[in-house]
Protein backbone atom coordinates (compact mmCIF):
# COMPACT_ATOMS: atom_id res chain seq x y z
CA UNK A 1 0.00 0.00 0.00
CA UNK A 2 2.91 2.18 0.95
CA UNK A 3 3.82 1.35 -2.24
CA UNK A 4 1.04 2.54 -4.09
CA UNK A 5 1.17 6.29 -2.82
CA UNK A 6 4.36 6.72 -3.26
CA UNK A 7 3.23 5.76 -7.06
CA UNK A 8 0.56 8.13 -7.27
CA UNK A 9 2.34 10.81 -5.74
CA UNK A 10 5.10 11.00 -8.72
CA UNK A 11 2.12 10.58 -11.32
CA UNK A 12 0.51 13.92 -9.82
CA UNK A 13 3.98 15.42 -9.86
CA UNK A 14 4.48 14.82 -13.63
CA UNK A 15 1.31 16.31 -14.41
CA UNK A 16 1.77 19.22 -12.80
CA UNK A 17 5.10 19.72 -14.57
CA UNK A 18 3.84 18.97 -17.47
CA UNK A 19 0.82 21.85 -17.56
CA UNK A 20 2.75 24.42 -15.72
CA UNK A 21 3.85 27.09 -18.24
CA UNK A 22 6.78 27.75 -20.10
CA UNK A 23 9.51 30.32 -18.93
CA UNK A 24 10.16 32.19 -22.66
CA UNK A 25 13.64 33.69 -22.48
CA UNK A 26 13.99 37.43 -22.01
CA UNK A 27 15.22 39.42 -25.30
CA UNK A 28 18.79 39.77 -24.05
CA UNK A 29 18.58 35.61 -23.45
CA UNK A 30 17.25 34.94 -26.83
CA UNK A 31 19.85 33.30 -29.16
CA UNK A 32 21.53 35.34 -32.14
CA UNK A 33 20.01 38.95 -31.27
CA UNK A 34 21.52 41.42 -31.25
CA UNK A 35 22.37 44.66 -33.29
CA UNK A 36 21.56 43.42 -37.00
CA UNK A 37 22.42 45.65 -40.48
CA UNK A 38 20.18 48.14 -41.07
CA UNK A 39 18.50 47.71 -38.49
CA UNK A 40 19.21 49.91 -35.39
CA UNK A 41 23.08 50.83 -35.65
CA UNK A 42 26.13 49.05 -36.73
CA UNK A 43 27.32 45.77 -35.90
CA UNK A 44 29.81 45.30 -32.64
CA UNK A 45 33.18 45.50 -33.51
CA UNK A 46 32.38 47.14 -37.16
CA UNK A 47 35.26 49.87 -37.85
CA UNK A 48 34.13 53.12 -38.07
CA UNK A 49 35.28 55.61 -40.98
CA UNK A 50 36.10 59.23 -40.72
CA UNK A 51 35.35 60.89 -44.02
CA UNK A 52 36.58 63.70 -44.08
CA UNK A 53 38.91 64.43 -46.98
CA UNK A 54 41.03 67.09 -48.34
CA UNK A 55 39.42 69.65 -50.13
CA UNK A 56 42.13 70.22 -52.85
CA UNK A 57 41.45 70.56 -56.75
CA UNK A 58 44.41 67.80 -57.21
CA UNK A 59 43.52 65.11 -54.65
CA UNK A 60 41.56 62.46 -56.44
CA UNK A 61 39.18 61.24 -53.48
CA UNK A 62 37.32 58.58 -55.71
CA UNK A 63 39.25 56.70 -58.86
CA UNK A 64 37.10 53.86 -60.48
CA UNK A 65 39.28 52.25 -63.51
CA UNK A 66 39.47 49.21 -65.64
CA UNK A 67 42.78 48.48 -67.36
CA UNK A 68 45.38 46.27 -67.84
CA UNK A 69 45.44 43.25 -69.40
CA UNK A 70 45.69 42.44 -73.38
CA UNK A 71 45.01 45.45 -75.00
CA UNK A 72 45.65 48.00 -78.47
CA UNK A 73 48.39 49.99 -77.55
CA UNK A 74 46.48 52.58 -78.69
CA UNK A 75 43.83 51.82 -75.95
CA UNK A 76 46.37 52.24 -73.15
CA UNK A 77 48.09 55.30 -74.51
CA UNK A 78 44.58 57.05 -74.61
CA UNK A 79 43.14 55.52 -71.29
CA UNK A 80 40.76 57.93 -69.63
CA UNK A 81 39.36 56.29 -65.40
CA UNK A 82 36.04 55.80 -65.94
CA UNK A 83 35.44 58.18 -63.14
CA UNK A 84 37.45 60.91 -61.06
CA UNK A 85 36.38 62.76 -57.80
CA UNK A 86 38.48 65.50 -56.86
CA UNK A 87 38.35 67.35 -53.70
CA UNK A 88 36.93 69.99 -54.67
CA UNK A 89 34.02 68.02 -55.91
CA UNK A 90 34.50 68.57 -59.67
CA UNK A 91 33.80 65.29 -61.52
CA UNK A 92 34.89 63.66 -64.30
CA UNK A 93 33.64 60.72 -65.92
CA UNK A 94 33.63 58.18 -69.44
CA UNK A 95 30.76 57.72 -71.31
CA UNK A 96 30.88 54.53 -73.79
CA UNK A 97 28.38 55.17 -76.79
CA UNK A 98 27.30 52.07 -78.23
CA UNK A 99 29.29 52.52 -81.70
CA UNK A 100 32.43 52.27 -79.20
CA UNK A 101 32.90 55.76 -79.39
CA UNK A 102 33.31 57.89 -75.59
CA UNK A 103 32.66 61.15 -74.45
CA UNK A 104 34.14 62.82 -71.31
CA UNK A 105 31.85 64.81 -69.29
CA UNK A 106 32.78 66.98 -66.33
CA UNK A 107 30.43 68.03 -63.21
CA UNK A 108 30.47 69.46 -59.95
CA UNK A 109 29.45 67.97 -56.52
CA UNK A 110 28.69 70.13 -53.39
CA UNK A 111 30.19 69.16 -50.41
CA UNK A 112 27.63 67.34 -48.83
CA UNK A 113 27.20 66.02 -52.05
CA UNK A 114 30.49 64.22 -52.07
CA UNK A 115 29.84 63.43 -48.39
CA UNK A 116 26.91 61.38 -49.59
CA UNK A 117 29.08 59.51 -52.12
CA UNK A 118 31.47 58.50 -49.76
CA UNK A 119 29.00 57.35 -47.05
CA UNK A 120 27.50 55.34 -49.37
CA UNK A 121 30.49 53.91 -50.24
CA UNK A 122 31.46 53.33 -46.76
CA UNK A 123 27.28 51.77 -46.25
CA UNK A 124 27.91 49.05 -49.11
CA UNK A 125 30.87 47.21 -47.04
CA UNK A 126 33.74 48.83 -48.76
CA UNK A 127 36.34 48.95 -45.77
CA UNK A 128 35.64 45.78 -44.83
CA UNK A 129 36.64 44.20 -48.07
CA UNK A 130 40.19 42.62 -49.29
CA UNK A 131 42.22 44.79 -51.26
CA UNK A 132 42.06 42.14 -53.97
CA UNK A 133 40.08 39.17 -55.15
CA UNK A 134 41.28 37.28 -58.15
CA UNK A 135 40.45 33.98 -60.71
CA UNK A 136 44.38 33.15 -61.33
CA UNK A 137 43.59 30.82 -63.70
CA UNK A 138 42.30 33.59 -66.61
CA UNK A 139 45.42 35.31 -68.03
CA UNK A 140 45.06 38.61 -70.04
CA UNK A 141 42.13 40.53 -68.43
CA UNK A 142 41.65 43.42 -67.17
CA UNK A 143 41.22 44.52 -63.66
CA UNK A 144 38.13 46.51 -62.30
CA UNK A 145 39.39 48.76 -59.13
CA UNK A 146 37.74 51.74 -56.98
CA UNK A 147 40.00 53.77 -54.95
CA UNK A 148 39.14 55.95 -51.87
CA UNK A 149 41.87 58.62 -50.56
CA UNK A 150 40.82 60.29 -47.28
CA UNK A 151 42.28 62.75 -45.45
CA UNK A 152 43.75 60.15 -42.85
CA UNK A 153 43.08 57.10 -45.14
CA UNK A 154 43.35 55.49 -48.35
CA UNK A 155 41.92 51.90 -49.02
CA UNK A 156 41.90 50.44 -52.41
CA UNK A 157 39.95 47.32 -53.53
CA UNK A 158 40.35 45.71 -57.01
CA UNK A 159 38.47 42.63 -58.85
CA UNK A 160 40.24 40.76 -61.61
CA UNK A 161 37.61 38.34 -63.47
CA UNK A 162 35.71 37.42 -60.28
CA UNK A 163 35.78 36.78 -56.71
CA UNK A 164 34.66 39.97 -55.62
CA UNK A 165 31.35 40.54 -52.87
CA UNK A 166 28.25 41.55 -55.18
CA UNK A 167 27.85 44.51 -53.53
CA UNK A 168 31.31 45.65 -55.21
CA UNK A 169 29.83 45.01 -58.67
CA UNK A 170 26.50 47.26 -58.11
CA UNK A 171 29.12 49.82 -56.69
CA UNK A 172 31.42 49.99 -59.08
CA UNK A 173 28.36 50.29 -61.95
CA UNK A 174 27.07 52.61 -59.86
CA UNK A 175 30.17 54.80 -59.98
CA UNK A 176 31.46 54.16 -63.34
CA UNK A 177 28.00 55.40 -65.28
CA UNK A 178 28.45 58.73 -63.82
CA UNK A 179 26.35 58.17 -60.82
CA UNK A 180 23.59 60.24 -62.07
CA UNK A 181 25.62 63.21 -62.08
CA UNK A 182 24.09 66.07 -64.31
CA UNK A 183 27.30 66.91 -66.21
CA UNK A 184 28.83 68.62 -69.60
CA UNK A 185 31.05 68.15 -72.54
CA UNK A 186 35.08 68.21 -71.29
CA UNK A 187 37.01 70.32 -72.64
CA UNK A 188 40.23 70.32 -71.98
CA UNK A 189 42.71 73.34 -71.13
CA UNK A 190 45.84 71.20 -72.60
CA UNK A 191 46.72 67.70 -74.25
CA UNK A 192 49.57 65.49 -74.75
CA UNK A 193 50.44 64.32 -78.23
CA UNK A 194 52.37 61.20 -78.51
CA UNK A 195 53.64 60.23 -82.34
CA UNK A 196 55.17 57.53 -84.09
CA UNK A 197 57.65 57.39 -87.41
CA UNK A 198 55.35 55.95 -90.24
CA UNK A 199 56.21 51.97 -91.50
CA UNK A 200 58.20 52.49 -88.26
CA UNK A 201 58.10 50.27 -85.07
CA UNK A 202 59.96 52.71 -82.87
CA UNK A 203 59.10 53.59 -79.68
CA UNK A 204 57.27 57.09 -79.01
CA UNK A 205 58.86 60.35 -79.74
CA UNK A 206 59.56 62.41 -76.90
CA UNK A 207 60.44 65.98 -75.49
CA UNK A 208 58.97 67.32 -78.83
CA UNK A 209 56.69 70.27 -78.50
CA UNK A 210 53.91 70.68 -80.63
CA UNK A 211 52.21 73.77 -80.89
CA UNK A 212 49.03 75.01 -83.01
CA UNK A 213 46.14 77.15 -83.01
CA UNK A 214 43.46 77.01 -80.62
Amino acid sequence: MRYLKFLWLWVVLGLLVACAPAVLPTPEETPGQGNVPGEGGNVEGEEQVDITWEQDSEVVVISVTNAGGFMPMNYALNYIPDLQIYGDGRVLWVDYKENGSRAVLEGQLTPAELAGFLERIEASGFYGWDDRYANPLVADASERCIRVTLAERQKSVCEYVEGAPEEFGVLYDWLSRGAGISGQAFVPERAYVTSFPLGSTAEPLGGVVVNWEG
